[in-house]
C-alpha cells in the first residue's frame, strides 16, 4: 500500500570504492536501514548496487523527518566514514513525490517490483546495472 501523497523521496546515487564491497559496508548499511526505520516519517526505502555504482531512495512522510535523520548521530558518524573509505563521490537529491501509480504489481513490495538498467539524465547516461536488484 502507498504511503499518503505528497511524500518525500531521498535519492543517493554512489560511485562507490573498492572498500564498498566489503563485510563492514553490507553490515553498516543494514545497520543504517534499520536505524532509520525507527525514525520518524520514516516509510521505506529501496536499493540497487552493480559493484562501483549504487542508488539508494529512502522516502519520508515529511521535509522535516529528512532533516531529523540527516542530523541522527550514529547516521552522522556513518556518513563521515562513508566519505572516508567507501564513496569516490556522490549526489543527492530530494524530491517531493506528488503522483504515484502502478499496473499489475497488487500485493508486491515495491523494491521487487523494480529492475534498473540504464538511466539517462540530462547529464549523461549512468550504468545501473544489467537488471541487477540488490537490497540493503
Amino acid at each position: 500500500m502507498a504511503p499518503p501523497i505528497p511524500y518525500y523521496a531521498v535519492i543517493f546515487y554512489s560511485l562507490r570504492t573498492p572498500a564498498a564491497s566489503s563485510e563492514a559496508y553490507a553490515s553498516t548499511a543494514a545497520r543504517m536501514v534499520k536505524l532509520a526505520e525507527k525514525q520518524p516519517g520514516f516509510i521505506g526505502i529501496e536499493s540497487v548496487s552493480t559493484g562501483e555504482t549504487g542508488m539508494t531512495v529512502s522516502y519520508w512522510e515529511t521535509l522535516q523527518s529528512i532533516s531529523a535523520w540527516k542530523r541522527n548521530l550514529e547516521h552522522l558518524g556513518t556518513q563521515k566514514r562513508g566519505r572516508r573509505e567507501w564513496y569516490a563521490g556522490y549526489h543527492i537529491r530530494i524530491a517531493k513525490v506528488e503522483r504515484e501509480y502502478a499496473r499489475g504489481m497488487e500485493g508486491r513490495h515495491r523494491s521487487e517490483q523494480e529492475e534498473f538498467t540504464v538511466i539517462k539524465t540530462g547529464r549523461k547516461a549512468g550504468k545501473l546495472g544489467e537488471k541487477a536488484v540488490s537490497h540493503l
